[in-house]
């Protein structure tokens, strides 16, 4: 019977094996995103268009889309 053993104690990328509480959560994320934007000017490789704001895309990331196998069958177009 395999049992595991939670530590609590963190990778070199913060990730633990218990769940830790959410504002430590958005305080992590809150942290990688500032640090990303503040290496935004320093980005070297392919043009990217820093002028666009994904927020309006924001409430698509509340949908969790994931139709692998699902089985229904198409209907064709008629």
């Amino acid at each position: 019977m395999h049992t595991s053993s939670h530590t609590g104690e963190m990778d070199f990328y913060g990730i633990a094996d218990i769940a830790r509480p959410e504002h430590e959560l958005f305080e992590h994320l809150d942290t990688f995103i500032d640090g990303m934007r503040a290496e935004e000017p320093y980005v070297v490789g392919f043009p990217g268009n820093l002028e666009f704001r994904f927020a309006r895309l924001a409430g698509l990331l509340d949908i969790f889309v994931n139709n692998v196998g699902d089985r229904t069958p198409r209907r064709s177009p008629q």
